[in-house]
């Protein structure tokens, strides 16, 4: 199979799962559903921003302003999940009740479920196919030259960022979203591109490490944006004996996240040599 019809069956796996998931997002009984359609998303607009690199003609990304309102909306109620579920361990630990906060992520979740419906129910089906067939006509012109060395160059330069992050004494909280976006683009462009890796079972050992810092990075992210919703809920508050309980909430996430930071830092040695001896492609 040619490298531009691996790449297309690639994108239109994606682009699948999008549609599959976006025809259930009524049904928000299943919280997946939501997570599942921002990841399909992330893939599809790393997928894009590759194929604009090897394409100096047509805007490819401009493809992508369909999905953006989605990816925004559905990830705003992504967080509300995470936030309810960080309060919840919190509550079980401490033998607290925090009634009022989750009420308020409830409200602003439904909110914003009425909100994505309403988008999703303006996405533009036909638009979707076009956009199918162009990004078809685009790989299948611009993949069979030098694309390999151009797409190596591109991954390298997310691996290039992602060490140069990596370099930094004692990451801050700038630095690990920077790290945390940057490895994100590199994973997902590596997984795109797997049908050129050089040696698959080392690339397996790889991403079976390179899961355990993803999953530190998103734990301690998970921190940060539930400080921010308890903050933000904060402000609304006269009461003084709540005003007390969400200081000792935020005080609680953010001794979590501070711990967390401190892990991260004390593993990063580890991973910027892993992710600086990869050997990618042939």
């Amino acid at each position: 199979m040619k490298k531009a019809d691996l790449l297309y069956k690639y994108y239109t796996a994606e682009e699948k799962k999008f549609s599959k998931n976006l025809n259930h997002t009524y049904n928000f009984k299943d919280k997946e559903i939501i997570h599942d359609l921002r990841l399909s998303l992330k893939k599809i607009k790393s997928f894009l921003e590759l194929i604009q690199f090897l394409n100096d003609e047509i805007n490819v990304l401009k493809y992508y302003k369909q999905y953006k309102k989605i990816f925004k909306m559905a990830g705003s109620i992504r967080d509300i999940h995470i936030e309810e579920k960080m309060i919840e361990t919190i509550e079980d630990k401490y033998n607290l009740t925090f009634a009022g906060i989750k009420t308020y992520l409830k409200e602003l979740e439904e909110e914003n479920k009425k909100n994505l419906n309403a988008i999703v129910s303006g996405y533009d089906w036909v638009l979707s196919g076009k956009i199918n067939k162009k990004i078809s006509k685009i790989i299948s012109s611009k993949m069979e030259s030098d694309a390999k060395l151009r797409v190596l160059r591109r991954i390298n330069s997310y691996k290039g960022n992602i060490i140069k992050t990596l370099n930094i004494e004692n990451l801050n909280e700038i630095h690990l979203h920077r790290f945390r976006r940057d490895l994100k683009n590199f994973m997902y462009s590596l997984n795109t591109f797997t049908f050129l890796l050089q040696n698959r079972d080392e690339y397996k050992k790889f991403i079976k490490e390179i899961d355990k810092i993803q999953e530190l990075l998103g734990k301690w992210h998970d921190y940060i944006i539930t400080v921010q919703k308890v903050k933000e809920y904060q402000k609304t508050l006269t009461d003084e004996t709540e005003i007390h309980l969400m200081n000792f909430l935020s005080g609680v996430l953010e001794y979590e996240e501070k711990k967390m930071l401190e892990k991260i830092n004390e593993d990063i040695e580890k991973y910027k040599t892993l992710i600086k001896d990869l050997k990618l492609f042939y």
